[in-house]
């Protein structure tokens, strides 16, 4: 239904659904606002008609991109800055949807859903790393001293324990040839 809608007196087949997922990924990357100064919550504020005015340009073939916004950024070598052109929200809506191939929009939706899981994954195991970093004071109790010298006494029983599953085993004894 949505395709036969696109179709109506447009010589582009543009999905409506299509591109309104492209702007969802443009908010998952919560960018900064281009050169007309509208953010992601600004365009949000009247997104159905915002987002139509994408589609009907792009479906019609009538979409010109606006200007980008010039911010100087440093050079990652330290030497300078450079120029980054900051496209609108809307034009980053209509780069996302351009950007994938018509056939493979599915297998890129399915990869980027799946890659952006493991970035939220990442992030959490990054920022849990740091709240226990930030209460870590560095120093061992007696009895965790106490506990680590009973391990090597028991590194035996340890390594023949049948619990005891054999990435176990390899990492005891990397971190042992390492030591050594």
């Amino acid at each position: 239904m949505d395709r036969q809608k696109s179709l109506e007196g447009k010589p582009f087949d543009i999905s409506k659904r299509e591109v309104w997922e492209a702007y969802e990924r443009v908010k998952a990357n919560k960018g900064a606002p281009g050169v007309d100064g509208c953010s992601i919550e600004d365009f949000e504020s009247d997104l159905r008609n915002n987002l139509y005015k994408i589609w009907n340009r792009m479906s019609s073939g009538s979409y010109f991109p606006p200007a980008v916004r010039a911010v100087e950024i440093p050079k990652s070598h330290g030497g300078g800055t450079r120029i980054l052109g900051v496209p609108t929200v809307a034009d980053l809506a209509r780069r996302r949807y351009l950007a994938v191939d018509p056939a493979n929009r599915l297998v890129a939706d399915t990869l980027e859903a799946d890659w952006n899981t493991a970035l939220r994954a990442v992030n959490d195991a990054q920022n849990a790393y740091d709240t226990a970093r930030e209460q870590h004071t560095g120093q061992l109790t007696d009895t965790q001293r106490a506990r680590i010298s009973q391990l090597v006494t028991d590194l035996p029983a340890i390594w023949n324990d049948p619990a005891t599953p054999a990435r176990e085993r390899k990492r005891i004894a990397r971190l042992l040839l390492t030591d050594v």
